[in-house]
């Protein structure tokens, strides 16, 4: 019964980004109209990787649709992809792929280690999702930002050099949409975390 849901979620989100005729902006800010979402459904959630992903994956620049700026793609460990895949999570605000965002123009405030952060700050769960040794596959909606969708590469031999320190290496690529916008090739750098 949940598959089914899940699958009907995913064939909805994908109508939902055909008929919206979103428009595309590439990583140099050129915009122009969407085609029509991959005939490749994703469904379910998947993932077939033995190496440790956690982390926060950083966008190289600001990627803006209106007042809503995408912050990072958060990844957790192994056992947290299993337990979720099993339906064993108790946290409803949380899972192993999950996409964060920034309203702007919302009301700032400190956190607990002085850093300044957005009061509303959008978390996508996914509806869907997949990762393996060398893709990254998400969808999810939301409330404010619509139709929510990331499908991009995996560097691990990169993700292993900023886990050991290179911070600058490029881990991941990929093409965001968001808020009617898509976004091609964007790319991203890994965060341990504080």
């Amino acid at each position: 019964m949940t598959l089914r849901i899940r699958s009907t979620a995913v064939a909805a989100l994908l109508a939902a980004l055909a008929l919206a005729g979103c428009s595309k902006t590439d990583a140099g800010g050129k915009s122009t109209p969407a085609k029509s979402p991959q005939a490749t459904a994703l469904s379910g959630y998947s993932h077939d990787v033995t190496d440790d992903v956690f982390g926060y994956y950083m966008p190289d620049k600001d990627y803006r649709a209106g007042k809503f700026v995408f912050r990072n793609i958060s990844l957790g460990g192994l056992e947290d992809f299993t337990t979720y895949e099993e339906g064993k999570t108790a946290e409803k605000n949380f899972a192993p792929f999950l996409l964060e965002f920034d309203d702007t123009t919302s009301k700032q405030a400190t956190n607990e280690l002085g850093g300044i952060y957005y009061k509303n700050a959008p978390r996508v769960l996914p509806i869907a999702y997949k990762v393996t040794k060398t893709t990254l596959a998400f969808a999810g909606t939301d409330k404010q930002l619509g139709a929510v969708t990331f499908t991009g590469t995996l560097d691990l031999r990169a993700l292993k050099a900023a886990q050991n320190g290179n911070d600058k290496q490029v881990v991941a690529t990929g093409d965001l949409t968001f808020a009617g916008k898509t976004f091609k090739n964007v790319r991203f750098t890994w965060f341990g975390g504080d």
